[in-house]
């Protein structure tokens, strides 16, 4: 008898196409009232085509329960529900690889000050290529300061030492320095002026 049953709720459910903890409660509710109907009913019954013909004729044609179930939960609420979960891993990848990005390989940020205008002036959004490799003169790049690490600066490149790979730069204040190639955390690839 489960036999019959179960493959008559198999059929109910692809014909409903619930999101799978929906699934989960009408076949548990749809299932204790078939085995209630089939115990009703089993002196009459012999084989399982005989309690699938019963079930067919007692509560109805498989795909029309189905689409039946499907209407009063709402097919936009069951599409929805499944592709909420779909969406929850997709928004945690693209955060994860926006992450990994920004760490790795380019980080975007807002110049806060005229260090290097009128080349990139104050309120500009820049993008850092973190994986530059090479320098030459006039190229912007970011750089953390020795005494204040947390901080990021704008200069340009006058001279690169080709021995140490240490970068002369200088900033707007005239100020000529040299940070060290450990400091440089990459190149100014992409600005817009505001």
């Amino acid at each position: 008898m489960p036999d019959a049953i179960d493959q008559y709720l198999d059929q109910i459910l692809h014909h409903a196409r619930l999101s799978p903890a929906d699934a989960r409660a009408v076949r548990a509710e749809l299932n204790d009232h078939l085995h209630q109907l089939a115990a009703d009913r089993a002196a009459d019954l012999h084989s399982p085509t005989e309690i699938l013909a019963m079930l067919n004729q007692e509560f109805g044609d498989p795909k029309e329960v189905g689409k039946s179930i499907a209407r009063s939960k709402g097919q936009l609420r069951t599409w929805l529900k499944k592709k909420v979960r779909r969406l929850a891993i997709a928004a945690a990848a693209l955060i994860a690889l926006d992450l990994l990005v920004q760490a790795t390989v380019a980080q975007a940020f807002i110049v806060t000050g005229d260090s290097v205008s009128p080349a990139i002036t104050r309120g500009s959004r820049c993008i850092i290529y973190k994986l530059a490799s090479s320098y030459a003169q006039q190229d912007v790049i970011c750089y953390k300061p020795a005494d204040r690490p947390d901080l990021r600066l704008l200069a340009i490149v006058k001279q690169v030492d080709p021995v140490t790979g240490d970068l002369r730069v200088t900033r707007n204040n005239g100020t000529e320095l040299t940070v060290p190639r450990a400091a440089v955390v990459g190149r100014v690839v992409l600005n817009t002026r505001h």
